[in-house]
């Protein structure tokens, strides 16, 4: 009976161990084992113009997550658009071609609303940087990966504010309300709004914010002006204000050229930028502040989410913040700004 049980002890440790083995050998198996291969996706890029320098950090995040995510990435290439269906001409090419999904620049935020409505396609479309909303109201059945213009317009009117504060309490002109803060910094002052494109919904949603917030603090007068022309452009110039904001990053560009060549007074200019141009005009203090949109974060989480959503043909809406910083001259080569502009050399 002792032979028996010690027999069986024998075995059960020889059965535990041979378990135990088996379950090591199992993991190694998993750890080791070659991953298969995912099926090579193929996505099209139709930017409004993507031979602007703001698109560098764009397109640097779409190489990266390409190859993180075995993307087959194209980008057409554009030189502007003078209406929709342009733009479109374009999508219902890369359609024909057989492209899995298209990363859409919206040139016009209506037209291609319209478009969309009527589109029948299999090809999942994503819109990068700004997207088709009217009025704050997303649409539910489209994806975007941008940031949040609302938020935006807030940023630019408190870098606005800021400036008006500082220069408030230095020269003493106004007294501390109860609350501590300074009434009615803006008022009397001429606002102008400045857009390239009045149907991008990213201009349209950080204007309606500003006007919104300008109302609150009694400013004297604001208007906006359309620059799409060079006839535009002289008339914008002979336009009196004290305080320019610009809503894109060509009218900022712009505004900051008609600066550079000017010899008079120069109102204050604030915008939203990110091409190489601003990033110099801002350094030159042309541009008192300027919004930068993180865009190598935009182009890395078009492409994750577009891979994702094609291979698991989720059928999910998705509405993707994308970060922005609010910088200022002294502040261009901080470690932390220098990344943002300039993330790969990082």
């Amino acid at each position: 009976m002792k032979k028996q049980s010690r027999m069986s002890r024998q075995y059960g440790w020889f059965l535990i161990v041979s378990i135990l083995i088996s379950i090591i050998i199992w993991a190694a198996y998993g750890l080791f084992a070659e991953e298969e291969p995912m099926e090579t996706v193929h996505i099209s890029v139709i930017l409004e113009d993507d031979g602007n320098s703001r698109w560098t950090s764009f397109q640097q995040g779409l190489e990266w997550a390409a190859r993180a995510y075995q993307v087959d990435l194209t980008v057409v290439p554009t030189a502007g658009f003078s209406k929709t269906e342009e733009q479109w001409e374009l999508v219902e090419q890369k359609v024909e071609d057989g492209t899995d999904g298209i990363l859409l620049n919206p040139y016009n935020a209506d037209g291609i609303r319209q478009k969309l409505s009527g589109f029948k396609g299999n090809v999942r479309i994503l819109l990068v940087e700004n997207d088709i909303s009217r009025n704050g109201d997303t649409i539910p059945s489209v994806s975007a990966v941008g940031p949040d213009y609302g938020d935006v317009g807030k940023a630019l009117f408190d870098e606005i504010m800021e400036d008006y504060q500082k220069r408030a309490i230095k020269q003493d002109e106004q007294d501390f309300s109860e609350t501590g803060q300074i009434d009615n910094l803006l008022q009397g002052k001429n606002v102008l709004l400045l857009t390239s494109n009045p149907g991008k919904s990213g201009a349209i949603q950080a204007g309606e914010k500003i006007k919104e917030l300008m109302e609150e603090q009694n400013i004297g007068s604001w208007e906006t002006a359309v620059l799409s022309s060079q006839e535009d452009e002289i008339a914008a110039e002979n336009r009196e204000a004290d305080i320019i904001i610009a809503l894109d990053d060509v009218s900022l560009r712009i505004a900051a050229e008609i600066q550079a060549s000017s010899t008079g007074n120069q109102p204050d200019l604030y915008g939203i930028g990110s091409c190489s141009d601003n990033v110099y005009y801002l350094e030159q203090g042309m541009i008192r502040s300027m919004i930068v949109i993180n865009y190598f974060k935009m182009g890395y989480e078009s492409v994750a989410l577009l891979a994702d959503t094609i291979r698991t043909n989720n059928g999910e809406t998705h509405r993707v913040d994308i970060g922005f910083q609010a910088v200022r001259p002294e502040e261009v080569h901080t470690p932390e700004i220098e990344k943002l502009l300039f993330p790969i050399v990082q």
